[in-house]
């Protein structure tokens, strides 16, 4: 009983990685929220569809996302639809 214990008072940080793929370029991500993705660098992106990735501890889904509004190198924010 008292490894069970141990072990559940261990703090953990599960690995994250977000990435945005567009016509065969990898974009890094800070963070996604409803309806809107952070890029960790900004790019100049016309409007498009692309693919976010999201690898947490290995396990990898990914979800087809619109760019409405495409993504400007002035802001990390980046409007997005399903």
């Amino acid at each position: 009983m008292k490894a069970m214990i141990d072990i559940a008072n261990k703090p953990y940080s599960a690995s994250v990685q977000l990435v945005l793929h567009v016509n065969g370029q990898h974009y890094a991500l800070a963070k996604i929220g409803p309806n809107r993705i952070y890029l960790r660098t900004p790019v100049d992106l016309p409007p498009c569809e692309g693919t976010l990735s999201i690898n947490i501890d290995g396990h990898v889904t990914q979800q087809t996302i619109r760019l409405p509004e495409g993504a400007s190198v002035n802001s990390p924010g980046v409007m997005t639809h399903q």
